[in-house]
């Protein structure tokens, strides 16, 4: 054994340094996978094993991720299992502590744990180590936040490039932290950080306030007080309020990451008015709201075999259907908002709008029992942003009613954010809105349509200061009648308001688009592969404006 031990690791020490160091960045792909996204190389390894110039016993690790979307990328330095990279595509620094009984040379290797049955293309550099133990590296300053409103609100943490930034806070009461993002309930915190970065403070609360930021460079030992104020630049009138009809947990779904009180504050923190507790084949609400927060409304997302659907209010006493035939109909009432969730998405090998039984020129194929179609999900955009705006409004003008609906399908606190795409509603009665129609969808932008007294169709477009529309698309039964390139009168609020010169049509809509992508508000890639010409959008759609058709 002692003569041995010397040639083992002298064989180690040779392997190590046959090795590249780990400086740089590195593209990474499964195992057999074909490229995910058009940005990448063609070619990309499927394991990162590089050497640590400088890793420390019970030290830390850091690394800059991007693009990831596999929950089972391990990272692991000289067999030790170190975790796994976040399965959240938003850039970010990802933090691991090294072993107490590292020696060198360490050896770094990030693979899948198993070949490619979800493409992943994704992003590794900025791979550093520290001497300190992680909770101490992520403790060394302090920033002393206080967001003078007082109320639920975001506070978004990056660096100049928007890269999310490591912390030391834990969730908590009143506390929903993720890596960059944090959730407090009283606008009030003191996060421990890491020293020597310079870092942008951000305090949000959704689509209807401004954005307030600091820059501070966090210093060893300091306290830093950040002092912050919010807006409400954006009050749509005639009694519209915005919430989010698709939203789970962890605990009552199964995936994602976000508890029951974490999805409570996350929704209070974007500044929804009301929100639908919608868990896969589950009655569900949302436990006790703080200070009335938010109104929750019980619901149920009825999964089957060949779609989902939202359904709510669901009385909690009221049984759950069996989802294997198509007699869970049965179930439904007359008082019911029934939405058709995500029909491009494949579930269960199943594709709502496939063209083997879908009509996507005519809107025909599909026997739907519901009044309501999500086309904004911002939890499983498209390449082409408008997708499914265009399958609504064939479906109008096929002669179906659909309401237009925005969500999040939000599972987690930070990957999707609650409330990111919404739905406006008019009046008190969210799902009885819904059945009629009134409905408006926000993603960064909400736009309206009225048809005055003397005739003439309007057009409202609004948005915070940190969104600005661009351009106003017009739809007559579906198609497109006119583009009109904005330049916004105002920076927040009522952005723009003109005439719409409308021919006779069964019905109206207008989609306002922005191309703004704030780091405190990160879109996140295609649900589908990119397309080379992909480019983040904000929308606001309009609800369907139906006008009696008119002799010249």
């Amino acid at each position: 054994m002692n003569v041995l031990f010397p040639l083992v690791l002298s064989a180690l020490f040779a392997q190590a340094a046959d090795l590249p160091t780990c400086a740089g960045a590195h593209t990474l792909r499964p195992a057999a996978a074909t490229r995910e996204w058009s940005d990448f190389p063609a070619q990309a390894p499927a394991r990162l094993e590089c050497t640590l110039a400088s890793a420390t016993a019970a030290g830390t690790l850091t690394l800059r991720q991007s693009d990831v979307k596999r929950q089972d990328w391990e990272v692991s330095v000289n067999g030790h299992k170190l975790g796994r990279l976040l399965a959240d595509e938003h850039t970010q620094v990802a933090v691991f502590s090294l072993p107490a009984n590292l020696t060198a040379p360490a050896v770094l290797i990030i693979a899948t744990a198993s070949p490619a049955v979800l493409r992943d293309d994704i992003r590794i550099d900025q791979i550093a180590t520290h001497s300190l133990p992680a909770d101490q590296w992520q403790s060394q300053s302090t920033l002393d936040i206080e967001v003078t409103n007082r109320m639920p609100v975001r506070i978004t943490l990056t660096d100049a490039d928007g890269t999310l930034l490591p912390h030391g806070l834990k969730t908590a009461e009143g506390i929903a932290a993720r890596t960059g993002m944090i959730y407090t309930a009283t606008g009030s915190l003191r996060i421990p950080v890491p020293a020597g970065r310079r870092y942008t403070v951000w305090a949000t609360r959704g689509f209807e306030y401004s954005a307030a930021k600091a820059i501070v460079t966090a210093k060893p030992g300091a306290t830093h007080k950040v002092r912050l104020t919010l807006n409400h630049e954006v009050q749509i009138p005639n009694g519209w309020t915005s919430g989010d009809t698709h939203l789970h947990t962890l605990e009552r779904s199964g995936h994602g990451d976000s508890t029951v009180a974490e999805r409570i504050l996350s929704v209070a923190g974007e500044g929804l008015a009301w929100a639908v507790s919608t868990e896969h084949n589950r009655t569900s609400n949302f436990d006790t709201v703080p200070n009335q927060w938010f109104r929750a409304i019980p619901g149920m997302e009825i999964t089957t075999a060949k779609g989902h659907f939202n359904a709510f209010p669901w009385p909690l006493d009221k049984p759950v259907p069996d989802v294997r035939t198509y007699a869970w109909t049965a179930s439904l009432t007359p008082d019911m908002a029934v939405i058709w969730n995500h029909p491009r998405d494949v579930h269960s090998g199943y594709r709502p709008f496939d063209p083997s039984h879908y009509n996507g020129a005519t809107g025909e194929g599909h026997d739907y029992p519901g009044n309501a179609l999500e086309v904004v999900n911002s939890g499983a955009m498209y390449s082409h942003p408008l997708q499914l705006a265009e399958d609504w409004m064939r479906l109008l003008k096929a002669g179906r009613q659909f309401a237009a609906i925005g969500s999040s399908d939000s599972h987690t606190v930070a990957t999707f954010l609650a409330g990111q795409a919404r739905t406006y509603v008019k009046g008190d009665d969210v799902a009885a809105a819904i059945r009629k129609g009134d409905t408006a969808v926000s993603y960064g932008l909400a736009a309206f349509l009225e048809q005055r007294g003397d005739g003439r169709v309007i057009a409202s477009v609004y948005g915070p200061s940190w969104s600005r529309v661009r351009q106003l698309r017009v739809y007559a039964d579906g198609d497109l009648i006119e583009t009109r390139d904005i330049r916004p009168q105002r920076s927040a609020g009522l952005q723009w308001q003109g005439q719409i010169k409308a021919r006779p049509a069964k019905f109206l809509v207008v989609i306002a688009t922005g191309s703004d992508n704030p780091p405190f508000w990160p879109i996140s890639r295609p649900y589908q592969p990119v397309s080379p010409d992909w480019q983040p959008m904000t929308l606001g759609i309009s609800p369907a404006l139906r006008i009696l058709e008119r002799k010249e």
